[in-house]
């Protein structure tokens, strides 16, 4: 899968913005220094949640999936 860099930065952005992650320079033997990510705490907590979050909806979409599979079965 191929994600453009107009799409990861301004996501990266938004996320140090809200805490969610920190960022730090590294100084670069080949050009500009380059800007790292991690992790916050905060950003940890966020992840957790919305894992949670993901497996709710996604069982909720199964649900309606197989009951539709169920339905064409008894067609």
């Amino acid at each position: 899968m191929n994600i453009a860099d107009g799409t990861v930065y301004p996501i990266l952005r938004k996320l140090a913005a809200e805490g969610s992650v920190d960022t730090y320079l590294k100084e670069s033997q080949n050009g500009p220094p380059r800007k790292y990510y991690h992790l916050t705490d905060e950003g940890r907590k966020r992840l957790q949640k919305d894992k949670e979050e993901w497996i709710e909806f996604s069982k909720a979409v199964d649900g309606i999936i197989n009951e539709k599979q169920g339905e064409e079965a008894d067609e």
